[in-house]
């Protein structure tokens, strides 16, 4: 992940794991390191010289714990760990659910849209983060049809001015958190419809309208 969507998503479930979900502060800690790993390499001035100050001291407190390779073994488990953690949160989740049974199929449907569709969307910003290195799509897109759009589009982004490129840089990272956080709520709620819990969720609603 990029240095933005890491930083959102660590801000993201920060504030899940201040609201009770206790699994998800894990995810976010992993998070901060993957944006902090990615930021220091940017050169975007203090703020990577902020990311590199934290990766370094990362890493002394890492070969100090015996980790050969310090900081940068720890930033390979990151970047790794992150989905795993969230399915395991997704886990806690229903166990937690009085009917685990339906909380099951609301899970499954939410993780597998989500990561169905970021799937996807890491497709585009890999277009869009090539483009603005003037990079090849070699080994990233195997379709040679999207494949050839893709170099067209890179070498037309490339002539872009600085400001351009930063722009779409941004706007892909946060078009990644969108599809993300859009698809994770989709699919819960097609879940909550094959469950039937959604006409619950409607008659909770109707009811608090209704006091108020």
């Amino acid at each position: 992940m990029g240095a933005v969507t890491s930083a959102a998503f660590a801000v993201r479930n920060s504030n899940k794991a201040i609201n009770g979900e206790g699994m998800r502060g894990g995810v976010a800690g992993l998070q901060f390191f993957n944006s902090v790993n990615a930021l220091k390499d940017m050169g975007v001035g203090r703020v990577s010289e902020y990311a590199r100050s934290i990766f370094n001291e990362a890493d002394k407190v890492a070969k100090n714990l015996g980790i050969s390779k310090g900081a940068t073994t720890v930033a390979k488990f990151a970047e790794k760990a992150v989905n795993p953690m969230l399915c395991i949160a997704s886990g806690v989740r229903i166990l937690k659910d009085e009917d685990k049974e339906k909380a099951l199929t609301e899970e499954v449907c939410a993780m597998g849209v989500m990561f169905g569709a970021e799937r996807i969307a890491k497709m585009a910003r890999n277009v869009a983060d090539n483009a603005i290195k003037n990079k090849s799509l070699e080994g990233i897109i195997k379709n040679p049809t999207i494949k050839k759009h893709g170099e067209t589009l890179i070498k037309k982004i490339s002539n872009m001015p600085k400001g351009g490129k930063t722009a779409l840089f941004l706007a892909a990272e946060m078009l990644f958190v969108g599809v993300s956080i859009a698809a994770f709520n989709g699919g819960k709620e097609f879940g909550k419809f094959l469950t039937g819990r959604n006409k619950d969720d409607a008659k909770a609603k109707e009811s608090l309208d209704y006091k108020s």
